[in-house]
């Protein structure tokens, strides 16, 4: 345990030191409270717009950390030649996985915390809170993935980009009235978006998303076996 919390604060000291930590926490109110501005310039009412919106927020909330802040980890330790020197250690892989992990899921319940706080207030909060632990037990495998196809910062951007763009798609599509293709649904994210929004706009229950969370639960389980397959593959090389 105490290996593990060295390293979970070695990762939150770095994404503390790369301003990741504090853009994290800024986005959500600055993000809010232009949408506030823009929906009193409109003339619109913000506690019908504010629950429409928080969809998209979360959505792009869990993308960002899930995939950017625990790839760019992984990539950090590769580029400063420091995951050779830590698998030298007694500090299991596991260790290294989870402590990461447990950062980009400690910043990702923060942010998404403000953005309910800021866009509907204590309403739904705990089945949204819930949504937030299953999103994220997908995007963060899913970034722990991408890690893998890079060894330099330039790389990861690149590369993060490329499978950024399709998990937003669903709440892209989701912000244009009268757009939702059928194959929209083939992408996780559509579950996360779909499930925010069942329970911000219509006050659904955990027992009424119950089906979107087993989805992601299937595809994180999906993930996290592609991951063990792509470590081994690469720990055997290392050899």
């Amino acid at each position: 345990m105490s290996r593990f919390l060295v390293i979970f604060g070695k990762d939150l000291k770095v994404s503390s030191r790369e301003g990741i930590f504090v853009l994290i926490l800024l986005w959500s109110p600055i993000a809010a409270a232009v949408a506030r501005l823009i929906i009193h310039w409109i003339g619109a009412d913000f506690a019908t717009l504010g629950p429409f919106m928080l969809p998209m927020w979360v959505t792009f909330n869990l993308i960002f950390i899930g995939v950017m802040l625990l790839a760019g980890l992984f990539i950090h330790e590769k580029e400063n030649n420091t995951w050779p020197a830590l698998r030298l250690t007694p500090i299991s892989l596991w260790e290294l996985i989870s402590a990461k992990m447990l950062v980009g899921l400690l910043l990702s319940v923060v942010s998404v915390v403000l953005l309910i706080l800021l866009n509907v207030g204590l309403d739904n909060i705990f089945p949204l809170l819930v949504i937030t632990l299953f999103g994220s037990l997908f995007t963060l495998p899913f970034g722990l993935l991408i890690s893998h196809f890079g060894k330099t910062m330039m790389q990861f951007m690149i590369t993060t980009r490329l499978f950024m763009v399709p998990l937003m798609l669903p709440a892209i599509l989701y912000l244009i009235p009268g757009v939702e293709a059928g194959w929209v649904k083939f992408i996780p994210t559509y579950f996360i978006m779909r499930a925010t929004e069942r329970v911000a706009v219509h006050g659904a229950s955990l027992v009424d998303i119950a089906g979107y969370m087993a989805i992601l639960t299937a595809v994180s389980i999906a993930l996290f076996f592609v991951n063990l397959k792509v470590i081994a593959r690469r720990e055997r090389r290392s050899f």
